[in-house]
């Protein structure tokens, strides 16, 4: 299971621009993300400008797999 399902399955809210996923940071989020250390190496976190403002995100690049399911070769 790819990181962006197993977030999905425990129903972490997330985003996406692109092929970048956005996950809300949480104890939980953390604990299914830190099973991706391949993903999370390159991850960065911001804080939300839009509801709820002020909330910390992760951004993880090229991690959101519909975009990737999407792109025709």
């Amino acid at each position: 299971m790819t990181l962006y399902e197993k977030l999905k399955e425990a129903k972490i809210e997330m985003d996406h621009h692109e092929s970048d996923l956005y996950f809300e940071l949480s104890g939980r989020s953390i604990r299914i993300a830190s099973q991706y250390p391949q993903w999370m190496k390159s991850a960065t976190t911001f804080t939300s400008q839009i509801e709820p403002k002020g909330s910390l995100w992760v951004d993880v690049p090229f991690a959101y797999d519909p975009w990737w399911q999407g792109v025709k070769a």
